[in-house]
């Protein structure tokens, strides 16, 4: 029996987000990118079915004059995905020399700090993570328990600054609040704001 190949495909993540993932505290992400066209007009939209082309969303209230619009997830359920992060290399950015994740510069010589965008596959860590389920949701119908599988904890508030005086773990809004203002120093320079509730792809993953 043959065994089957399952595609690797690179994924981004923040330097907070892979602590995250390396504390085993991050089993989903919700990303927007294959959403555009709906999220221009986020409320108009409901999504119906998953079809063999994709997903389908369609606008509301509009009977048989609905406008239909299929798209597909970045990543599908069974593909394996490959951690790219901020990572340090040499001056003439031939050398590899670790990962800000980490929390160690390389001392002693002279190095650059280089986006995840730039990290090659033969850098990356060995960590791999399937996908194990994909949906669609609106960021303004997140839970808090979703909010914590998103890796939200008080090192995030902690490293965002935000007050957690008034909240408790017990108050259903704790990680959630967390959550909403990462979201926002993540997104909101690309015009992304958790306000707007758009839609998102929920991405469930385990580590394999």
């Amino acid at each position: 029996m043959e065994t089957e190949i399952k595609k690797e495909k690179p994924i981004m993540f923040s330097t907070q987000m892979v602590k995250a993932l390396l504390a085993k505290e991050k089993t989903h992400t919700r990303r927007t990118a294959g959403l555009e066209k709906i999220n221009a007009y986020p409320d108009d939209w409901e999504f119906t079915s998953i079809e063999k082309y994709g997903y389908y969303f369609r606008t509301k209230d509009a009977g048989d004059l609905a406008d239909i619009r299929v798209c597909k997830p970045r990543y599908q359920k069974g593909d394996v995905l490959w951690i790219r992060e901020n990572w340090y290399c040499s001056i003439d950015k031939q050398t590899f020399l670790g990962y800000v994740a980490d929390g160690d510069y390389p001392h002693g010589k002279p190095y650059l700090v280089r986006s995840s965008m730039f990290l090659f596959k033969k850098f990356a860590r060995p960590n791999r993570y399937e996908v194990v389920s994909v949906r669609p949701q609106r960021t303004n119908t997140l839970t808090d328990d979703e909010a914590f599988e998103e890796g939200m904890s008080e090192n995030i508030a902690s490293y965002l600054g935000l007050s957690m005086t008034d909240y408790t773990k017990d108050s259903g809004q704790y990680y959630l609040r967390i959550f909403k203002y990462y979201w926002d120093f993540l997104n909101a320079k690309n015009g992304h704001l958790f306000a707007k509730g758009e839609w998102c792809w929920d991405y469930e993953f385990r580590e394999i």
